[in-house]
């Protein structure tokens, strides 16, 4: 594995999270500021059923997604967070299918057909970025050292110790 792509990957994929966190956020506050919202972007086949209190909902769901990803971004290397944020994409691919096919809410209209985008591509590339990745080792609370900030110079020592045998 080349280190060059390995960065330029994974500095990708931090830009690409970045803008999701950021889009995400703006539908936070769409959500909140108006509670159609969801009726006229993607609840459209039956938009009764989506209220003020399921446009909230949706908005605090949103803002969780931003927030999870928004610390993979810091924290990409962290194993916890990076599967969390996977599972977010994971989530919102689910949920978007489950309104087409099972409760039938949504129509594949502009509104859900991006969401559904949105998440296949980040599923696609954040598993692709797990072979460019150096995962943190899980950091136990029964360890010796009661700083986290051990892990990162565990990682440290790993890359080190990679170069050398390269």
């Amino acid at each position: 594995m080349v280190p060059r792509l390995s960065s330029f990957y994974i500095s990708t994929l931090r830009i690409w999270l970045s803008v999701l966190t950021l889009m995400a956020m703006g539908s936070t506050i769409h959500s909140f500021l108006d509670p159609n919202f969801l009726g006229k972007k993607l609840y459209t086949k039956s938009p009764s059923t989506a209220n003020s209190f399921a446009s909230r909902l949706y908005g605090l769901w949103n803002f969780l997604s931003a927030a999870i990803r928004f610390c993979c971004v810091l924290q990409i290397h962290n194993k916890t967070v990076y599967n969390l944020t996977v599972f977010s994409f994971l989530l919102m691919l689910g949920h978007f299918i489950s309104e087409i096919l099972i409760f039938k809410t949504a129509d594949l209209d502009s509104g859900v057909i991006a969401s559904l985008i949105i998440s296949v591509v980040s599923i696609l590339a954040m598993l692709y970025g797990y072979r460019y990745l150096e995962m943190l080792p899980d950091y136990k609370c029964s360890d010796s050292s009661d700083n986290p900030q051990d892990a990162v110079i565990q990682l440290q020592k790993m890359k080190r110790g990679r170069k050398k045998n390269s």
